[in-house]
């Protein structure tokens, strides 16, 4: 538990309600990727959840909100992507104050050389070691060891070949799945971006599409330093490349039940001029009268005269 800090004041790193700050790290990249596709007060969350971020120090979700932020930045419409700058550099500026007061900035500009100097970060050294150990051994087992030898179900498993913590989800995946079940894996993982990305380039102006495309993309890129598929973090991939794909849809039907609709009512007022066309024409009423009686007019002769 050290890598969570020291129990002292700005010593330790923000977890919230979480058992950590890696997944509360994670929970807040997807949240502000979401408020910032919102509109009006909704993206003054964002201003709060990015300083949150910072003091996780979790470096993997940082890489991840940037990268999640290029692919919305780069496919949304103009107006929207003006929105979207906006909304950013408002949430940047709300927080460059606090890098003013040295006991906040201090841990976070620590943290943030490391990514600079990687040649003296332990944690970088460590898995560097790990992939260039563990790669031969990861992808020579065809079969995999199977689920359980890896995370927290590791703690129910007797054999040796369990790996409690496991700091690459590249390499977790054909470890536990095998040649075979990374193969459907992967396939239907890239299948799902795919389809969200189609269903996103459909429709530019959808806001929150385009960004539940860059938060998978974000989780995808952080399979480098865990497994961020699986767990909560993973839930929040597949609400990510499902969100596009059911807008796109919802459109679809709701467009093709205006055009039925529309359809009915013309062949309804179609219907009513034919028959209006065909029905006979109404009789004539012609107005009776009596007899006429025509009054007498008296002769008179000429001899009278």
């Amino acid at each position: 538990m050290t890598s969570e800090g020291q129990p002292v004041p700005f010593g330790l790193r923000i977890a919230s309600t979480m058992n950590s700050s890696g997944p509360f790290a994670n929970t807040a990249l997807v949240c502000i990727l979401m408020v910032l596709a919102g509109k009006g007060k909704l993206r003054i969350a964002a201003a709060i959840m990015l300083p949150a971020l910072m003091f996780t120090a979790v470096r993997s979700a940082w890489g991840g909100l940037l990268i999640g932020l290029i692919y919305p930045i780069a496919m949304l419409d103009g107006r929207s992507r003006i929105r979207m700058i906006a909304g950013i550099v408002a949430c940047v500026a709300i927080c460059l104050p606090l890098t003013m007061i040295d006991e906040v900035s201090k841990h976070f500009t620590s943290r943030l050389e490391t990514v600079q100097n990687l040649g003296q970060d332990d944690s970088y050294q460590v898995r560097v070691g790990m992939y260039s150990s563990f790669m031969g051994r990861a992808l020579t087992d065809i079969s995999g060891q199977g689920f359980g030898t890896t995370g927290v179900a590791s703690k129910l498993a007797d054999t040796s070949n369990v790996i409690a913590v496991f700091d690459s989800g590249v390499m977790e995946v054909p470890y536990t799945m095998g040649w075979p079940g990374s193969l459907l894996y992967v396939s239907g993982i890239v299948m799902l971006i795919m389809r969200a990305f189609a269903a996103s380039r459909a429709r530019p102006h959808d806001r929150f599409g385009v960004c539940g495309v860059g938060i998978a993309v974000a989780i995808v890129a952080m399979m480098l330093f865990s497994n961020t598929l699986a767990g909560m973090t993973g839930m929040f991939f597949f609400i990510g490349v499902l969100m596009p794909v059911n807008g796109l849809r919802y459109v679809r039907e709701t467009g093709a039940a205006a055009r039925r609709e529309a359809a009915k009512r013309q062949a309804t007022q179609a219907a009513q001029a034919a028959q209006a066309a065909q029905a006979p024409p109404a009789p004539v009423v012609v107005p009776q009268y009596g007899p006429h009686t025509v009054p007498s007019v008296p002769f008179h002769s000429g001899a009278a005269r």
